[in-house]
């Protein structure tokens, strides 16, 4: 299906406004803490971009 994917975090305190969960008409008492996105790319040519494996530890 060519379907491409992307999660994305931290869209809960988007939805503690219950104007937001009315929109999408989510129950009272559900607590949403992801979202993923779907879609067709817009070209065939993009390319995943080249990550970076190295972890920075703060303190």
């Amino acid at each position: 299906m060519d379907i491409g994917a992307c999660w994305f975090g931290l869209i809960r305190a988007y939805f503690e406004d219950p104007e937001s969960s009315k929109k999408l008409g989510i129950p009272k008492g559900y607590v949403l803490l992801y979202g993923i996105t779907l879609g067709y790319k817009d070209s065939d040519n993009q390319r995943n971009p080249i990550r970076n494996n190295e972890v920075i530890w703060i303190k």
